[in-house]
């Protein structure tokens, strides 16, 4: 709190130097009067915020930003700190006109920083147009106008990601709004949408309000192909659409919430969804979308068979496609684009592995090394997602199912400690007197999956399988053939 405080010292100085006007507001002055304090501090000046921007930024060892000058806003991170200051004029030069402009009524409060600074009753100095704080003592969150969705059709998505965050209740009027104006939401970039899912999707039950954008069939408009889904009937191992099914699956991973596993495995998995693969999004926020989208080949796959069973061979195959649409339009970062690909194109493996009544080392090395960085996803997605349609038919989780997964975790896990192989294929070469050649690579994954099952533990024992692989394929180092 020091630090904020001497930050916004440094602002008022400034401001009082040239004879300017400067207030907090949004987000920052919304937690002041919840009794939190955000490091991300937003500024309205009536004055010239370029040459503002800069100088703050020297007087506080900052770094000066230009976010978007063509809109005169202007950002200075104080990365010491940790502390972020986004400056901009109010509309027309007017606070109160610029209050009105804003999303919900909680971020359309301003507080002149000399009051915060200078005034024990600060908390009575606000400006408030829209009575927000009213709404927030009443723990409302309410639009500023009745047009504010119609302006800004994120802000749709922004509501209720406030609501979930900051625990507030929506007012009636929410779902008429959000309704009307969903429809202009096709006009938006996917980007936009992306950063507003993906701040949703970091709250701990996603899953209510998702649900309540499909009731609202807000996501009809950025996922057309939902409509598709939701009218996809199922065979007699589930008891609901794929569309419904494919919510239940996030409900269930959200409500499990990595509690079945042991804690050994619970904690690689907790550190494993945490990595981001990008600066605003972990692996947990891209597995939930995609739990929402897994199924959704099954849209062109299905088929009714003469016995009235239903079935989606290749649904998952087919699903690619959205995987790689929805990427595309949502500006998805390389690494991010692969792991959904990767999740769904795989999200049957586990299951398939399972019902095997022979499942062999060499099976689930293929799986480990087909899955690679994503095998962690793939196996809480399976988990969830034969939960889901036990619930919905309303039976329990088969505990072999259960069992067979934490399998995969353990070999998972020692699958991704071990950094380096036994072997190289050089040293293949040399040890064995090969020519190079496709030969190298079987070996070098015969080794690993020897490795994978115990039977190999070091280099020597690597090359006497190296060996015997070579008797099995029956290879002839002269010609490559028997």
């Amino acid at each position: 709190m020091h630090d904020i405080l001497w930050v916004l010292s440094k602002v008022r100085n400034m401001a009082e130097q040239q004879n300017l006007e400067v207030f907090l507001v949004g987000g920052f002055v919304r937690d002041l009067y919840l009794n939190e304090y955000s490091r991300d501090i937003d500024l309205l000046l009536n004055g010239p915020c370029l040459e503002f921007s800069q100088q703050l930024a020297r007087e506080t060892e900052g770094s000066f930003v230009p976010l978007s000058p063509e809109h005169n806003v202007y950002r200075v991170m104080v990365k010491r700190l940790g502390i972020q200051i986004d400056i901009t004029s109010p509309v027309d030069g007017q606070f109160t006109r610029d209050l009105f402009a804003r999303d919900f009524t909680c971020n359309a409060i301003a507080l002149n920083v000399k009051d915060y600074l200078e005034e024990r009753t600060w908390w009575e100095k606000a400006l408030d147009p829209t009575k927000g704080l009213e709404d927030l003592g009443r723990r409302k969150l309410r639009p500023v106008t009745r047009d504010s969705f119609v302006k800004d059709p994120v802000r749709i998505f922004r509501g209720l990601r406030l609501a979930a965050e900051l625990g507030l209740d929506l007012v009636p009027e929410y779902e008429t709004l959000a309704k009307k104006a969903a429809p202009l939401l096709q006009k938006v970039a996917g980007e936009r949408i992306k950063q507003e899912l993906w701040l949703l999707f970091k709250q701990e039950e996603a899953y209510r309000y998702v649900r309540l954008l499909d009731q609202w069939r807000v996501l009809d408009q950025v996922f057309p192909e939902l409509t598709k889904l939701r009218e996809t009937e199922q065979n007699f191992h589930h008891g609901e659409n794929a569309w419904a099914h494919s919510l239940r699956v996030l409900e269930t991973m959200e409500k499990e919430d990595l509690g079945y596993l042991p804690g050994r495995i619970r904690d690689a998995a907790r550190e494993y969804l945490s990595q981001q693969l990008t600066v605003a999004g972990t692996r947990w926020q891209l597995l939930k979308f995609a739990a929402l989208f897994h199924d959704i080949g099954k849209i062109d796959t299905s088929r009714k068979m003469e016995n009235g069973r239903i079935t989606f061979h290749g649904h998952d195959r087919a699903g690619v496609k959205y995987g790689e649409r929805y990427a595309g339009y949502l500006g998805f970062s390389r690494r991010e684009r692969n792991s959904l690909v990767n999740v769904i194109k795989l999200h049957m493996r586990p299951l398939a592995l399972f019902v095997d009544d022979n499942v062999t080392d060499r099976a689930v090395y293929r799986l480990l090394k087909d899955a690679g960085e994503e095998m962690g996803m793939l196996l809480l997605l399976s988990y969830a997602d034969i939960m889901a349609t036990r619930q919905a038919t309303g039976r329990n989780l088969e505990q072999s199912f259960r069992e067979f997964l934490l399998t995969l975790w353990k070999r998972y896990l020692e699958f991704r400690s071990e950094e380096k192989p036994l072997v190289t294929g050089q040293e293949l070469l040399v040890e064995l007197g090969l020519q190079p050649g496709p030969i190298i690579g079987e070996l070098l994954d015969g080794i690993e999956e020897a490795r994978l099952s115990g039977r190999v533990k070091n280099k020597r024992q690597a090359f006497a399988r190296a060996k015997e692989l070579l008797q099995e394929y029956g290879y002839n180092n002269g010609s490559g053939e028997e």
